[in-house]
């Protein structure tokens, strides 16, 4: 599925993102979103660096490291803010 996602995002999007298809591998998708989660390949210019695109560009991380603590507080704010909303 990541790699099908992956072939659905415009090559413009990664142009404008200064990055190139052969340099990156999907690492994670999301089932009912648009989010897909790029790594870049070893010995490319981006090698180790995750990329967050959701049609666009939203977010990169230096490594996979910062990529998984960021995650991590991500869904710990959403687990806070629905448990504070009764799920709503």
């Amino acid at each position: 599925m990541g790699q099908f996602v992956f072939s659905c995002l415009e090559d413009d999007v990664l142009k404008s993102s200064k990055l190139a298809r052969g340099d990156l591998l999907p690492i994670a998708v999301t089932k009912f979103d648009r989010d897909l989660f790029l790594l870049g390949r070893p010995n490319s210019p981006v090698a180790g660096a995750v990329f967050w695109f959701a049609g666009e560009e939203i977010d990169r991380f230096s490594n996979f490291d910062e990529y998984f603590l960021s995650m991590m507080e991500y869904n710990k704010r959403t687990l806070e803010r629905l448990t504070k909303s009764g799920g709503q």
